[in-house]
Order: structure tokens, then C-alpha cells, then sequence
């Protein structure tokens, strides 16, 4: 996984003095920066640095390189993931300019397209691991997964994880960065809005081709641990809480898969 990919040029991050705007700096684009050959029925996205206040207010806009804007849109990025949704496919054998605005970040992206529309790279996402725990202080749910994507090699790909409960895996979205052949790691909290522990909790991981479509794979659903709580006091305090924690481990890596 190579998430700390960057855009090769025409990045400029404004400093707020606000943690609230430490996200939406751009992190990676379709295309990426001086791609040639670029299918014309390309969706154009960039990959965004999560605001841990709220949604990201960007703009972007696609134009020739000679300065003709094509399409341009306002949007409120909320998983990380800002899309021009093209309405028509781009001229062949043109080099464009693909730009982001937002608080903190102005990227800049050219590349220049083929004569072909896109070939599916069929990168299918498979979830190797997943576990869930809930905690109460804070009252949260607490997901770490493992997801490997197939293939042996190629360009890096935008993918998502879709957490949500059983029947209805819409709830949370997390962009990530991922390439084929590799493996992807990460631990985070999902949206869920609840105040009490779920009985079960799914993932679904999908990949993002070129032209805005999207490849599923399986949702794999596991029962939700809930994180425990020593009340002791003394010298035993701590050995107590780690066999919990074991305990929780343990059972929160039974899981079972859904179509």
C-alpha cells in the first residue's frame, strides 16, 4: 500500500493555526501528475486529508493546458474522496490541467490523454481481517481491517472501506490509497452516530477504476467486542485489564462473510 504517495508538483499548503483545517490537503489524484496516455473516458478525483472537524469545501477544475476550463464543481468532501463527475469524454491527444482548491491546499495536476477509452484494471479487494470494538469512554467503535488487492503490480488506485451494520453497509466511508498486489493496514473510528454498542458490524472494500466506476468485494461482518473495564484496585489492576484485552482480542477475530 502506498499511501503516502504524493503529487509530484504544484502543491501549496497555507498554514491556519487552526487544527480544524489540518485536513484537505491533496495527497493523490486520478490521473496521477504527468500521466500520458490517459483513457478519454477518464473520471478525474482527488484523495483528501480527512478534516477531523467536518467536511472539506473544495473546488475543482479541469481545463486544457492552453487554458480552456472543461468542467469545474463545488463540493463538500466528507470521506476523503472529491470527484469532477464528467459529464462527456475528453478530446484525445490533449494534455489538460487538473486542480484542487481548498483552505489549506492548492494542487495542480496535468496529464495528457490517449486515443483509447479505459480497459477495467479488475482489481478485486479482499478483507483478510477484520475486528471490531466498542468503547464506552468515549462511546465509540473502534475498527481495524486488513485488506489485500489482487493482481501482481501496477499503478496505485484509490479504494474505499464502507463500514456499516448488517444489510446496510452505507454508513462510514474511509478513502484510502491502495496498489495491486499489496496488502493495506489501518485502524480507525467509525461515523456510526451511536450511543450504544452494535451486535454485529460489516466492511465492504471496493476499488475505483479509471473512469468513476467501482469493483466490490465480499463484506465480511464480525460480532462487536465491547472493551472492558477493571474496577480493581492493587497490584493485580494491570494483569486483570490485559487478560481482558486478550479475551476481547480473541473474540472479536471470529468473523463470518455475506454477500
Amino acid at each position: 500500500m502506498l499511501w503516502l504517495t504524493q503529487l509530484a508538483f504544484g502543491i501549496a499548503i497555507a498554514d491556519s493555526g487552526n487544527s480544524c483545517f489540518s485536513g484537505g490537503q491533496t495527497v493523490f489524484s486520478v490521473p496521477t501528475p504527468a500521466a500520458t496516455d490517459v483513457p478519454i473516458d477518464v473520471q478525474p478525483a482527488f484523495v483528501f486529508t480527512e478534516n477531523s472537524c467536518g467536511e472539506i469545501d473544495a473546488e475543482l477544475v479541469l481545463a486544457t493546458e492552453r487554458g480552456q476550463e472543461i468542467a469545474t464543481r463545488n463540493l463538500d468532501v466528507s470521506d476523503g474522496l472529491g470527484e469532477l463527475q464528467l459529464e462527456q469524454t475528453l478530446a484525445d491527444s490533449t494534455a489538460f490541467v487538473f486542480t484542487s482548491t481548498t483552505f489549506v491546499s492548492t494542487a495542480t495536476v496535468g496529464f495528457t490523454t490517449g486515443t483509447a477509452e479505459h480497459s477495467s484494471a479488475g482489481v478485486v479487494p479482499t478483507v483478510e481481517s477484520f475486528t471490531a470494538t466498542w468503547t464506552t469512554d468515549p462511546p465509540q467503535l473502534e475498527l481495524r481491517a486488513d485488506v489485500a488487492y489482487s493482481g501482481a503490480g501496477g499503478a496505485d488506485l484509490i479504494a474505499q472501506w464502507v463500514d456499516g451494520p448488517e444489510g446496510d453497509v452505507t454508513l462510514s466511508t474511509f478513502t484510502r490509497v491502495g496498489a495491486p498486489g499489496l496488502t493495506d493496514s489501518a485502524s480507525w473510528v467509525s461515523r456510526t452516530g451511536r450511543s450504544n454498542a452494535p451486535k454485529t458490524w460489516c466492511l465492504l472494500a471496493k476499488t475505483r477504476e479509471l473512469d468513476g466506476s467501482w469493483t466490490e468485494g465480499e463484506t465480511e461482518c464480525v460480532d462487536v467486542a465491547e472493551a472492558g473495564v477493571c474496577g480493581c484496585n492493587g497490584a493485580d489492576s494491570g494483569a486483570t485489564a490485559a487478560a481482558t484485552s486478550i479475551l476481547i482480542a480473541g473474540a472479536a477475530a471470529i468473523r463470518r462473510r455475506s454477500r
